[in-house]
């Protein structure tokens, strides 16, 4: 009897096979399946592009300059053990300008920074974990001191200033991050959401960033 049903099934598989309708319907869903499980079993590399958007803090050791702004941070992670140790080189760029409760001149800077660092999760619980980053960097601050006006120059309390003076600066110091990282493992993207993002240097440089930050695996 199993015999017979079969022959019986094979006999129908081979009547449909022949139709120009089937096959089309075949190789339409053959071209579906193999997208699903493309789609469902891909496996990420270890490697991701990062990119974020925060607030910083920089200033140096003199308080030649000082200032508070926007920051941009763009980079690339590479999991180097078992998706909890990262290297992490970025790029983090910063706009500022001095405060306006001080008595000095206005200061308008930018710093750009490559850091080359090592982001390490030391807690983690399912996709949330806590992680650390230190490592070191080396840039850059350009900018501009004062605006070379009589308004400038009565706004100093020290000297009086009536012209600009140029920032122009090598910076080298340190890294030191603390963060909540959100990485689903079936997911193509995590989120970093960093507080605490100090960079330490020469002449005293001192950045304080807060950063929300996306990780794209590919």
């Amino acid at each position: 009897m199993a015999n017979k049903i079969l022959k019986f099934q094979q006999t129908i598989i081979k009547h449909l096979t022949t139709t120009k309708l089937m096959k089309k319907a075949l190789c339409v869903f053959l071209v579906l399946g193999l997208f699903i499980n493309k789609t469902y079993s891909q496996e990420f590399s270890k490697n991701s592009l990062s990119y974020g958007l925060g607030i910083g803090i920089s200033a140096s050791g003199s308080n030649d300059y000082s200032g508070i702004g926007p920051a941009l941070i763009i980079g690339y992670k590479r999991d180097i053990w078992k998706d909890k140790l990262r290297f992490n080189p970025n790029l983090t760029i910063g706009s500022y300008r001095s405060g306006m409760n001080d008595n000095t001149r206005d200061k308008y800077f930018n710093t750009v920074n490559l850091n080359l660092s090592f982001q390490f999760d030391f807690l983690r619980y399912k996709a949330f974990s806590l992680s650390v980053e230190t490592g070191g960097l080396i840039g850059t601050t350009n900018g501009l001191k004062g605006i070379g006006t009589e308004y400038d120059a009565a706004r100093s309390s020290d000297i009086m200033f009536n012209e600009s003076e140029f920032i122009n600066k090598f910076n080298y110091g340190a890294i030191l991050g603390f963060g909540l990282r959100i990485s689903p493992l079936k997911s193509k993207y995590a989120i970093n959401i960093s507080p605490l993002n100090l960079h330490l240097g020469n002449d005293g440089l001192r950045e304080l960033h807060s950063f929300i930050s996306f990780d794209i695996k590919l």
